[in-house]
């Protein structure tokens, strides 16, 4: 592991610790209820007091999950046979696709705090 990615590992950690210590002491200096923002010493005490209820729930959200991944693979296996055989196949259901992209793409960039970073590779 190189000094570099030591240092990203070491900053991200510093960082979370600092946010979650600003979120415990705002929560608790400005008495704001429990119900409105827990602080984080409260999550990790339900969590961890509520552990074997919610492995149990996981089971059956982790399964889902799989099964729509499965589903969706093998939506894209057949769409993109159909698209690449199919003249009507590519000129009817590609567009729709595209726009789909395309609307994820914005809705993502419009949501998510890091946004839709065009023209940058994952590693810069």
């Amino acid at each position: 592991m190189n000094w570099r990615r030591l240092l990203t590992m070491w900053r991200t950690i510093v960082t979370l610790v600092v946010a979650l210590g600003l979120w415990e002491g705002s929560v608790r200096l400005f008495k704001v209820q429990e119900y409105l923002l827990p602080p984080p010493s409260v999550i990790l005490e339900r969590v961890w007091r509520d552990r074997i209820y919610l492995l149990d729930q996981a089971e059956p959200t982790v399964i889902e999950i799989w099964v729509a991944y499965a589903l969706a693979v093998f939506a894209g296996i057949v769409l993109g046979i159909l698209i690449a055989y199919s003249r009507w196949a590519e000129e009817g259901v590609l567009p729709i696709l595209v726009s789909f992209e395309v609307m994820s793409r914005r809705w993502c960039s419009g949501c998510l705090p890091w946004g839709h970073r065009a023209g940058r590779s994952s590693t810069s």
